[in-house]
């Protein structure tokens, strides 16, 4: 329409000079063919493409660095300078125009999507992971989401990771296993409300399906003091399933939260009686300490129980033992079988049996632990030499004994065979020293009258610390990791070394106070 104008425009001004017809008509028409022929002229774009389809990439470089030194801005400018100069691998200066392009356009999507290519390309990745935070504030991307958190992720840079997790999550981006990632960075930062937001939505939809990420929700909830929403998922976890390990590090978090009514409610919901998730019920009774309670759970939990593998079989005891029962340890260990059961846990019942004077049963017990382990341990040496009728053997192995060191049931043996050895009162004072709890000197005095062959109508007592766990009581608490499990050494086992020394199975969970 322009050319038409101008045509139009050019016939005025000839006929203004009063040419004749003919000759008007003949400029007219020169006029309009140096007019097309001139816009019929390739122009830049065109030279440009045209050198690059006849392989002259050079040629069309440096008409495009002419321009651009002229002062030419333009984006289709820029744009093939960019391509050319990728091209001809040129990859400075190809950066250096993708960064004017990316600053004149900033939020230009093609260009952003150019640029991502090329910083990919070149394992830019500060400038790849910038860009791609550009193209998520711009436009929402789940795959941009995904390979921005990926390269977070693999430079360890959690801060980063965290904000972007933040960002795609508000954008809509669900992805289960990085909204799993973003609950445990939030809980580990502090803030488990927002962790268990995310945690909650997911175990609605039945997307948590590891156990360790069930007890990260457990975990937040109990920290929240919401305990009774903990035990309704754990609930629905648990029932019908036979997942012991979880279920008892389920039980495991109430107890350590304070929440023994709860975790004992759990335990009973979901356990059959004599398996090893009710074995838990009088394990939380000694926590919050009721062994008198815990004593008559387990002497019906016994009779119901199979005792069919060495880890319940352990358990059991030390449970019987913290209860002050050796008499139902003892039945439990022989229910499994004296020589199936690991060493650490014959001593334990060795001496339990040995500082309550039950003989006969002692002795059954120490059938089967081996020699060596009566040679590591002065105390239960030194009451076998005193059964042996050698007191002045006794007497020199207990002096080697780091009382400080023993447990309750230790402290209670020892007290019994100082006082069967005629030293009461080195004893007393030392239990004086120890601050036990009162009953001790009751114990010594009864220990006392048993070894001098009076009728002894009372028990003697188990001597207990003040404000301190024995180590028993430390190994009791559900099933052990395998790494100690490995330590432990059944029967006709060499003792396993640890780091930094070596061993006994009597010294593991004794010496570690």
């Amino acid at each position: 329409m322009n050319r038409m104008a101008k045509i139009g425009e050019l016939a005025a001004s000839l006929a203004a000079v009063h040419l004749p017809a003919h000759r008007i008509i003949m400029g007219v028409l020169f006029a309009s063919a140096l007019f097309v022929g001139y816009e019929l002229l390739p122009g830049q774009v065109q030279r440009v493409a045209m050198l690059e389809r006849d392989g002259q990439s050079q040629q069309a470089r440096d008409v495009l660095e002419r321009s651009f030194a002229e002062g030419d801005r333009s984006q289709r400018t820029l744009l093939q300078l960019q391509a050319l100069y990728e091209q001809l691998g040129q990859l400075d200066r190809a950066k250096e125009i993708l960064g004017l392009l990316q600053g004149r356009y900033p939020r230009d999507s093609n260009i952003l999507k150019r640029a991502a290519g090329f910083y990919k390309m070149t394992q830019d990745e500060t400038a790849y992971i910038a860009t791609l935070r550009s193209q998520l504030d711009l436009r929402y991307s789940e795959n941009g989401c995904r390979e921005l958190l990926g390269l977070l992720r693999l430079h360890a840079t959690a801060a980063q990771e965290l904000a972007a997790l933040q960002l795609c999550r508000q954008r809509g981006y669900r992805r289960p296993d990085d909204m799993l990632r973003l609950a445990s960075m939030l809980a580990a930062d502090g803030d488990l409300a927002q962790s268990s937001t995310i945690l909650r939505g997911m175990d609605d939809l039945r997307r948590l399906k590891l156990d360790k990420d069930r007890s990260l929700l457990a975990v937040t909830l109990l920290e929240l003091d919401q305990p009774r929403e903990a035990y309704r998922r754990a609930l629905r976890w648990l029932r019908g399933g036979r997942e012991t390990g979880f279920a008892l590090s389920i039980i495991d978090q109430m107890a350590t939260a304070n929440k023994h009514d709860i975790a004992i409610e759990l335990a009973r919901e979901i356990s059959v009686p004599g398996d090893a998730i009710s074995l838990a019920v009088a394990e939380l009774m000694l926590d919050r300490g009721e062994p008198l309670a815990a004593k008559s759970y387990l002497r019906g939990w016994i009779e119901k129980s199979k005792l069919d593998n060495e880890e319940l079989a352990s358990r059991f005891i030390v449970a019987c033992l913290d209860a002050e029962d050796p008499e139902n340890a003892m039945a439990g260990a022989q229910k499994y079988g004296l020589e199936k059961l690991y060493q650490v846990d014959l001593v334990a019942l060795a001496e339990a049996l040995a500082a309550t004077g039950r003989q006969k049963q002692f002795d059954l017990v120490r059938a089967v632990i081996r020699p060596e382990i009566f040679r590591e341990n002065p105390l239960l040496g030194a009451a076998l030499a005193l059964q042996r009728g050698a007191p002045e053997t006794s007497k020199t192995l207990l002096s080697t004994v780091a009382v400080d060191e023993l447990d309750e049931w230790r402290l209670s043996l020892w007290a019994r065979l100082m006082s069967r050895t005629g030293r009461t009162g080195v004893a007393s004072l030392a239990l004086q020293r120890l601050g036990v709890e009162p009953g001790a000197a009751e114990a010594v005095a009864i220990a006392q009258a048993d070894a001098q062959g009076l009728r002894v109508a009372v028990e003697p007592r188990l001597i207990r610390r003040p404000a301190r766990k024995s180590a028993r009581s430390r190994l009791r608490r559900f099933p052990q990791s395998a790494q100690v499990r490995a330590r432990q050494v059944g029967p006709g086992q060499a003792a396993a070394p640890i780091p930094g020394g070596t061993v006994t199975p009597y010294d593991f969970g004794r010496n570690n106070n």
